[in-house]
Order: C-alpha cells, then structure tokens, then sequence
C-alpha cells in the first residue's frame, strides 16, 4: 500500500527529532546517543527510500517524485536553531551525511537505474 505524498515526511516529523535531542544530554561516545542520532538519520533515509519505492512501483511519476524528494531535502537539510554549538555539530553531521542519500534517490529518478558494472567501475564513475 502506498503512502500518501503529505506523509513521506513533514516539518512537524523533523521538529520532533530535534526537539528530543534538545531534551537530550548528547554525548557522541555515548551509545544511546549515538542511537538517537543514527534514528535520526535512519528516519529520513527510510522517508527518502518510501518514495523512491512508490516510483519504482509506478505509484508516482517521475516529477511528482521529485517534488516529494525536494520537499524532504528542504526541511531536512534547513538550518537549525540551536544554543548548543556541540549538537548544532552533530545535526549538521547527520545532515551532511543525508546529502548523498537525497543525490542518489534524485539520481535514480531523474536516470534511471545504472547500467550493468562493476563495483570498480562504480567507485571510478563516481570519482
């Protein structure tokens, strides 16, 4: 069953995770945090691949598909507002992380899947 496009991902989704870190001592060497941050990002990847499932499944078009891409790319990767200079690092580490994921999906939509190859010539073409 397909999602609905107002529930691939939303400001109010994104606005939750950040206000839990808020509310969280934040420790990276901390495994809990650790968690709490890999949730984060996990959130948003499996936001991103739900769309580019309905595309594959022919449940949206190409351009519809785009649409919902940029429209979690802009709430994901906007800036955040936060007093702690330390979180502030570790959100922008999740969002920098998150670029290629948002890359690859639009990649794939707007191309198609890559052709046959090798993982060398994979590593090559993307050098």
């Amino acid at each position: 069953m397909s999602t609905s496009p107002s529930e691939y991902y939303d400001e109010e989704r994104w606005s939750n995770w950040l206000d839990r870190l808020r509310d969280e001592d934040i420790d990276p060497e901390d495994e809990e945090s650790a968690r709490l941050l890999l949730n984060l990002q996990d959130d948003t990847a499996i936001a991103i691949v739900k769309i580019v499932a309905d595309y594959d499944e022919g449940e949206l078009g190409e351009d519809p598909a785009l649409e919902e891409l940029a429209t979690v790319r802009d709430i994901v990767l906007s800036e955040v507002d936060f007093d702690d200079e330390e979180k502030l690092m570790l959100i922008d580490g999740v969002q920098t992380s998150l670029v290629c994921v948002f890359y690859a999906a639009e990649e794939y939509i707007a191309a198609g899947p890559p052709e046959e190859g090798t993982v060398e010539e994979y590593i090559r073409a993307a050098a």
